[in-house]
């Protein structure tokens, strides 16, 4: 099983590679101000998020499956996220508190908390009504990436097939939701979407994605009927069917999928500079030059940047920390 799993694997890598792309188009969509059809489309890839939390489910359960300490295993999601992350968090403090000589424009922190938010990743727990405090540098999914990281090895413990594995993802649902509306925060809002991953990757490791495939098509349309669309419950069904298949692909094809599936954190997190702190602060830009044009800057910064931060920056800290902790 285990075999076949490793040829499938090029499903999870496309489907993260679309999921880093959509996230990247809803943004492009809002900062370049597309209007109408073509802004209505730009904005559906905001569900991009919820199909990067399903995937991320998924490989963690099949992470866990082998055999190592926990401490290993946050060691080493630790090094995978945080790294990048507190980069990104640095340029934002530096650019922010020292460059930026508009100081006044830096809401004030209500809360009271202020950067502490953000080295302590608390802004997943600790809301905040400006998006500065809240979502800088489209850093608020990397708090709940941390948080199911950090209880997934024990709730995991409760998973010993796709039917146990099935309840927890019922539990975790209506669980959640009912403690979103006591407290509301992002974490509690979207850490379901991680349990659909580790639903369907029990179903993939039990010989039962048929059942998966078929339980998430039904409740994506019964909530159709009722005029919500899931989009979380259209991807695992969409995941669901695609990993039934075998995808062979040409070695050639394959590596190139492998790079450009290696580079999407880091493209997440870097396009987010781009538009929020490059963009976002030349207005003379958005005077002067046409949507096209300022739409392309963003592509090519974005792809330039992700490529230098991943290789020169992002990989040898990465490569320094593993050989230190590990």
């Amino acid at each position: 099983m285990a075999e076949t799993k490793s040829k499938r694997n090029v499903a999870i890598q496309i489907l993260r590679i679309i999921a880093c792309l959509m996230v990247f188009i809803v943004h492009f969509g809002q900062r370049t101000q597309i209007l109408g059809n073509a802004r209505l489309m730009t904005e559906f890839g905001k569900n991009g998020v919820q199909l990067f939390f399903i995937i991320s489910g998924l490989l963690a359960a099949m992470g866990l499956q082998k055999k190592e300490k926990i401490s290993t295993y946050y060691k080493k999601r630790a090094i995978n996220i945080l790294p990048l992350y507190y980069i990104v968090i640095l340029w934002y403090f530096i650019t922010e508190l020292f460059l930026n000589k508009y100081l006044h424009h830096i809401p004030i922190d209500v809360n009271g908390i202020g950067w502490f938010r953000y080295v302590f990743l608390l802004n997943g727990f600790i809301g905040n009504e400006t998006y500065f405090w809240s979502n800088l540098g489209i850093t608020w999914t990397i708090p709940i990436f941390a948080f199911f990281y950090l209880i997934i090895p024990f709730i995991i413990k409760l998973m010993k097939n796709y039917k146990t594995s099935f309840v927890v993802m019922i539990i975790i649902f209506f669980g959640t939701s009912r403690l979103n509306i006591i407290y509301p925060c992002t974490i509690f809002e979207n850490i379901s979407y991680f349990f659909i991953g580790t639903f369907v990757y029990y179903c993939w490791k039990d010989d039962k994605l048929r059942f998966s495939s078929i339980f998430f098509l039904i409740i994506s349309i019964i909530y159709s009927i009722f005029g919500i669309i899931n989009y979380h419950f259209i991807f695992a069904t969409i995941l669901s069917i695609l990993l039934e298949k075998e995808v062979k692909l040409p070695n050639i094809v394959q590596k190139i999928i492998d790079r450009v599936d290696g580079y999407t954190y880091t493209f997440y997190l870097v396009h987010g500079i781009v538009f929020c702190s490059l963009l976002d602060k030349l207005p003379l830009l958005q005077i002067t030059l046409s949507k096209f044009v300022i739409g392309f800057i963003a592509i090519v910064l974005s792809l330039i940047g992700t490529v230098i931060v991943h290789d020169f920056i992002e990989k040898p800290i990465q490569k320094f920390l593993s050989k230190r902790i590990l």
